[in-house]
């Protein structure tokens, strides 16, 4: 939301898979949009799990006309759903989540992905970060790193550092306390913190954009 208000864009829709990962998106922006008063929502809507519904919200964010979208879901579902609304002559941005920062994502979308936003949590895979270097040296010479490899890398990592700190008489009690004592832990650009009441791990955000070639650039 930030991003958006900062290129002045402040009509907004968001569209989520109705699932728990969609319904957890959607109290992020609800909350996103108490602190930032300024955002208007144009439309919001949830899509079934099997895309059966997107040209439900296709049609709806064509009459809407918001000015960006975000879309919560799987990569197949939001490509389609980015492809369609494209056809119904909806001209605003789309924006998505990491878990669809994948090559596949970029591939399914084609000439529709230029301009589309992906969230990362992670910085990417080159010798930026020291995380960045660390999978270099795992990896052959020349390998390409996605995004999606460095999320995988850094929670590998993480659970490591909890196994090892749990200890050898393994629990799922004391694996979960073991990633409680995780306090602002940088795990190579990443600062990682756990407690009992906090959950997220880390609030390491960038944006990326995928270009014409199917590249996702910073």
């Amino acid at each position: 939301m930030k991003h958006f208000s900062t290129v002045n864009q402040h009509r907004l829709a968001l569209v989520h898979v109705d699932d728990p990962f969609g319904r957890d998106a959607a109290e992020g922006f609800s909350e996103g949009q108490r602190l930032m008063p300024s955002v208007a929502v144009a439309y919001e809507g949830r899509f079934a799990p099997d895309g059966s519904d997107l040209s439900v919200h296709t049609q709806a964010l064509a009459r809407a006309a918001p000015q960006a979208v975000i879309a919560v879901g799987a990569s197949k579902r939001i490509a389609d759903l980015i492809k369609q609304s494209r056809r119904a002559g909806v001209t605003a941005s789309f924006m998505t989540l990491s878990n669809n920062a994948s090559a596949g994502f970029a591939e399914e979308l084609g000439e529709q992905g230029r301009g589309v936003i992906v969230g990362q949590v992670t910085p990417p895979g080159t010798g930026s970060s020291r995380l960045g270097r660390e999978l270099q040296q795992l990896m052959p010479p020349g390998a390409p790193i996605s995004y999606a490899a460095m999320e995988a890398f850094a929670s590998a990592k993480v659970l490591v550092e909890g196994l090892r700190r749990a200890g050898p008489n393994l629990t799922r009690e004391g694996f979960v306390k073991a990633l409680e004592s995780i306090r602002r832990k940088d795990f190579g650009g990443i600062e990682v913190e756990y407690s009992p009441t906090l959950r997220s791990g880390s609030n390491f955000v960038e944006l990326s954009i995928l270009t014409h070639d199917g590249k996702y650039r910073r």
